[in-house]
């Protein structure tokens, strides 16, 4: 799997990514939400080591994963916290 829009990750900036099945584009409610400021790495270790579910899904061909926004990383941590205000897992 690669990052949808990966062409537009630039060095120093975080971002927060959706982890999500094809037909849940757009609905932030579904999938598995993240931040990293280099997500690249990070999608690969998903792939590498991920928890059972979360290994489960993105295992799945019809997943995707896309570049949400960019921020600093306080501000993309707040988002993902809005977005997720429970445990970190795939909804």
């Amino acid at each position: 799997m690669e990052i949808l829009n990966s062409h537009l990750i630039k060095p120093n900036t975080c971002y927060l990514y959706h982890i999500r099945h094809s037909l849940d584009q757009g609905d932030l409610t579904k999938g598995y939400i993240g931040v990293s400021n280099q997500p690249v790495t990070r999608l690969k270790s998903h792939i590498r080591n991920p928890n059972e579910k979360l290994k489960c899904e993105i295992t799945n061909t019809h997943v995707k994963c896309e570049l949400i926004t960019c921020g600093s990383e306080d501000e993309m941590l707040r988002l993902e916290n809005h977005l997720r205000p429970k445990p970190k897992q795939w909804a």
